[in-house]
């Protein structure tokens, strides 16, 4: 999936050392977790498809939607309700999505004692 989507992110200024740790560990996550487990129901291909996809149709889809003119709502907390972005004709996004991966990089805007 890196190689198809690198221009998308480079284009959206994303650092590409960064990303790659974290897809790199997210990748690793998946398949020792999720996709080992024994009696995996077939009707979890559509799930692992999404899944795999979070980091670049995910993202291209995003992109389209702002050259459109949509507005994109990042949320550091997914608890966050969509039905505010809907409302304000947005699609919103969690931007963590419980990693903790990007907190150094929040903190130095948001405060700290914002979510964890």
């Amino acid at each position: 999936m890196t190689n198809e989507y690198i221009e998308l992110w480079k284009d959206l200024g994303i650092d590409l050392e960064r990303h790659d740790q974290l897809l790199n560990g997210l990748s690793n996550y998946v398949k020792e977790a999720i996709l080992s487990q024994k009696n995996r129901p077939a009707r979890m291909d559509y799930f692992n498809f999404v899944l795999s996809e979070i980091h670049g149709l995910r993202i291209k889809e995003l992109a389209e939607l702002k050259k459109q003119g949509k507005k994109i709502i990042g949320a550091f907390c997914l608890y966050a309700p969509e039905e505010i972005a809907y409302a304000a004709d947005a699609t919103m996004i969690g931007l963590c999505g419980g990693s903790n991966f990007p907190i150094a990089d929040a903190e130095k805007i948001l405060p700290t004692t914002l979510c964890p």
